[in-house]
């Protein structure tokens, strides 16, 4: 912070400096606990009783504004929200490099010893890579009213014209263009 100073004629390159500073201990103070109200008071008043000092603004000397605090918080926290996404992506890479050599191990077992039991440890291992990825997720079809129609009208249990009567041309219409449908 030594070349940060009290005066208008901060470099953009100190302003950056200044930013990192103020972020830092807007992140340390919001980590104890505060309240963005209580962290924008810190950071621009300080508090004895707990050695926090204050950090006003260096350009003005006054407080920083609770939109800077506030920008400054939404800022650390898609900082730690993405940190937190990469730790999450190395940590589901690193178990999914251990199922794979489990894997190769038990099939390079099961090659020397036809040991049917190593295939359960397969499985199992193909079942725990599959979930990693979130393949083994349900197979969601969306089956509305209009599919039934046209389900009804593809096996011949009703016709167009039944259609029309019943839902009306638009929809009718609707239903034959959506659904590639020929009358």
């Amino acid at each position: 912070m030594s070349n940060i100073t009290k005066s208008n004629s901060l470099k953009k390159t100190d302003w950056r400096d200044v930013t990192t500073v103020r972020r830092d201990y807007v992140a340390q103070l919001r980590l104890r606990g505060f309240s963005m109200d209580d962290v924008a008071m810190l950071v621009s008043h300080g508090y004895e009783p707990l050695n926090i000092p204050p950090f006003p603004n260096p350009k003005t000397g006054n407080a920083w504004t609770k939109t800077t605090i506030f920008r400054d918080l939404e800022a650390i926290t898609a900082e730690w929200r993405n940190e937190m996404l990469q730790a999450v992506s190395a940590h589901k890479a690193r178990v999914l490099a251990e199922l794979q050599e489990v894997k190769r191990v038990a099939w390079e077992l099961y090659h020397r010893t036809n040991d049917r039991n190593v295939l359960e440890t397969i499985l199992k291992t193909l079942s725990q890579e599959t979930k990693l990825l979130g393949a083994d997720a349900p197979l969601q079809i969306e089956y509305t009213w209009k599919h039934e129609i046209v389900a009804l009208y593809q096996t011949g249990q009703i016709t167009r014209d039944d259609i029309v009567s019943e839902f009306g041309e638009s929809l009718a219409q609707e239903l034959f263009a959506d659904y590639v449908l020929t009358p």
